[in-house]
């Protein structure tokens, strides 16, 4: 029995696809937060300064160059988003180290589990850690993430609201 638990590599073993699998679902909801919050925001300011721009132009008549300057200043402020806003956060994207370390600081009873698991799975496939140390490491990992609201590590929440609002 023992020489048969040790045949298959640990890294193809269920519970550490499920523990890839939840990273990697936190890596991607990272994603979306950063394109909802930049879209929805980019959105919003085109749209209000679009309605503003052309109230006061309705009422002001505008020439050529205070319109020009309009246009100037919104593309500054554009650039100031897309800066903040998306460019900003997607050089900062998680990773699968940084998600389960996201995950740690959101969930403190997972202690050190998650990021140990990642790390050690590896040095099973290559000798230089026990097998069997690193397998009970990931069965408590999987149980103690499935009692772990591990989605709200990254909430979406907020981002999808300045879509909303732009959809509106």
């Amino acid at each position: 029995m023992e020489t048969e638990s040790q045949s298959y590599p640990l890294s193809r073993s269920a519970a550490y696809l499920r523990v890839l699998g939840i990273l990697a679902i936190l890596c991607r909801r990272d994603f979306l937060r950063i394109l909802f919050s930049a879209g929805g925001r980019l959105v919003v300011f085109l749209v209000l300064s679009l309605v503003v721009r052309c109230l006061l132009d309705y009422w002001l008549h505008f020439g050529w160059g205070a319109r020009a300057a309009f246009l100037l200043a919104d593309l500054v402020v554009i650039g100031w988003l897309m800066r903040r806003c998306f460019w900003g956060p997607f050089t900062r994207r998680l990773s699968t180290n940084t998600a389960a370390l996201r995950l740690q600081r959101f969930a403190p009873g997972l202690r050190s589990r998650i990021i140990a698991t990642i790390q050690l799975v590896p040095e099973v496939e290559s000798g230089r850690a026990s097998r069997s140390l690193v397998e009970n490491l990931l069965k408590d990992t999987v149980m103690d993430l499935e009692k772990v609201e591990w989605k709200a590590a990254v909430p979406l929440k907020s981002a999808i609201r300045w879509v909303l609002v732009a959809g509106f």
